[in-house]
């Protein structure tokens, strides 16, 4: 008797973990808040590095390889080290930067792949956004947006190959088809013109090169080193544009 109910109560302790922890953390039917102070900024630019790290970001060397990078991180912003949050995946980290919180824990029944329950983001609070990278990342934004003034680019998913030695050209085809937007199709389309220069823009620019890279070339190589001084380098194209 004794033994059962030592087992009952164990039972009862593990059952009671799941209970407390593996629940959806999300709080619904909340009304939106409408700031009364206008915005500091028109537009947000969104550029992330997937996969790099805080350390090769500092790096004395990787600082120096490009004066634009050392200028918005020491001179003209602010800089700081988010803390991340399990499971340290592009999916969650996303979802952290697009809606402000962490990763629902009930999607670990589906492999982290997809959230159980929808979520606010920033660019349904947008009047325009437009998005370029991983399609992984782009189904985020598609199935989370309600607004129906966002656009999202992709390259094929084959393109996404981690048996290759080099990943520059995902980065590349980002970078390519930002500057095209904006030197060529800006000009042509009046309307879209427009819409760029309203309030509440958003140009989201997604690179999985770096995080390819680290994968295949371990994060301390000279490849993963030269992948990080060209996205650095190719940044510069929204002081040029």
């Amino acid at each position: 008797m004794n033994y059962l109910i030592l087992m009952v109560i164990h039972a009862i302790f593990i059952i009671s973990i799941f209970d407390l922890y593996i629940k959806s953390p999300y709080i619904n039917n909340l009304k939106p808040i409408n700031f009364i102070k206008s915005p500091i900024c028109k537009r947000l630019i969104l550029i992330v590095a997937d996969g790099l790290r805080s350390a090769t970001l500092y790096n004395e060397t990787s600082m120096n390889s490009t004066q634009f990078l050392k200028n918005i991180c020491m001179k003209e912003g602010l800089c700081g080290v988010s803390l991340t949050h399990v499971p340290t995946e592009s999916r969650p980290g996303h979802v952290s930067i697009f809606a402000g919180i962490h990763e629902d824990i009930t999607s670990i029944f589906k492999g982290w792949k997809e959230n159980a329950n929808t979520f606010d983001t920033i660019f349904n609070e947008s009047f325009y956004s437009w998005s370029w990278g991983s399609p992984d990342i782009m189904n985020i934004i598609n199935k989370h947006t309600s607004n129906h003034n966002s656009e999202t680019f992709s390259y094929q998913s084959s393109f996404q190959d981690f048996s290759m030695s080099d990943s520059y050209y995902l980065d590349q085809w980002v970078f390519d088809k930002v500057k095209y937007f904006l030197e060529i199709e800006v000009h042509k389309n009046q309307t879209l013109n427009m819409s760029l220069n309203n309030d509440h823009i958003i140009m989201f620019l997604h690179l999985l090169g770096m995080d390819m890279s680290g994968h295949i070339n371990k994060p301390r190589s000279k490849t993963m080193g030269d992948r990080v001084n060209f996205t650095y380098s190719s940044g510069e194209i929204f002081y040029l544009s």
